[in-house]
């Protein structure tokens, strides 16, 4: 069997693939193990930059909260999920400034600009980022918690990451929140950051395949936490099919690639994508001959 065989399409791995080929590769099909280099390509690949970092510790303090509610009825206070929030941040700001995610990737974060601490970040940018994080939480609670809260118990559905197979191949999506509402399905999903039209309707696709839905029925309610401010995205037939078919294009195309040797995978022409890309420390752009090709 391939050892690529369980591949997942997702938005992210496609945004890796545009932007660079070669890191796409080290990020999802490189082998890892004990070996030197299959070591250090799966601490680098559990690398986060500050922000992303910043945005999932956010959704699983989200994640956290819903849990609360729906087991206990009520949300945890909004003053103790905020200090809860900045502990998290500050305890992995510090393990991660360490370097202890060397001994322990899977447990513990690394940061990408204390990997490559060549790449300036100012005492104000760290603090920016804890800023960002805690305002984004702070909006959830303002804004879509109240939302979520007006519906019943028995209309929740099972959200979080999941997968759908379609046609061969497997897409990977993530919802914050869903709901039955009459005939509508309508899927929450909030950031501190754009995701973009694949994110979207990625979820809806998921939707579709697992709640039984007519594609006219789904409703996808995006916020951006940074700034506060939501939209609202109702699929039709014909927009979901072009959805649909947009999106296994681009699945099928990197699902054929799994099995492919690393040096199909081009190595990118800007140098844009490596000014925050965590495999320059192995990648052949900077470390063997290739380079120079």
């Amino acid at each position: 069997m391939s050892p690529n065989a369980d591949f997942v399409w997702s938005a992210p791995a496609d945004a890796e693939f545009r932007a660079c080929p070669r890191l796409f590769w080290f990020q999802r099909l490189a082998p890892v193990g004990r070996e030197p280099r299959e070591r250090t390509t799966l601490v680098l690949r559990s690398l986060r930059s500050r922000r992303d970092w910043a945005d999932d510790t956010v959704r699983n303090a989200i994640r956290w909260i819903l849990d609360t509610l729906r087991k206990n009825g009520a949300p945890p206070a909004e003053e103790t999920a905020l200090q809860l929030l900045g502990k998290r941040l500050q305890k992995d700001f510090t393990d991660s400034g360490e370097g202890l995610y060397w001994d322990d990737p899977a447990k513990i974060v690394g940061l990408l600009e204390h990997e490559y601490d060549e790449r300036d970040v100012s005492d104000e940018e760290w603090q920016e980022v804890f800023e960002h994080a805690l305002v984004g939480l702070s909006h959830f609670y303002s804004s879509t918690l109240p939302e979520l809260r007006q519906f019943p118990s028995a209309a929740w559905l099972d959200a979080g990451a999941g997968v759908c197979e379609i046609e061969g191949v497997r897409i990977a999506a993530q919802i914050g929140a869903a709901f039955r509402q009459g005939d509508d399905i309508i899927i929450f999903k909030w950031d501190t950051k754009s995701r973009g039209a694949d994110d979207i309707n990625s979820a809806a696709l998921f939707a579709a395949q697992h709640e039984i839905s007519a594609p006219n029925k789904i409703v996808v309610r995006e916020r951006r936490l940074d700034i506060n401010e939501a939209t609202e995205t109702r699929f039709s037939t014909d927009t979901f099919a072009a959805a649909k078919t947009a999106l296994l294009a681009k699945a099928k195309e990197l699902t054929a690639l799994r099995d492919a040797p690393e040096k199909s995978f081009a190595l990118s022409k800007s140098d844009e994508p490596c000014s925050t890309c965590r495999f320059v420390r192995i990648c052949p752009k900077f470390n063997s001959p290739e380079s120079a090709s």
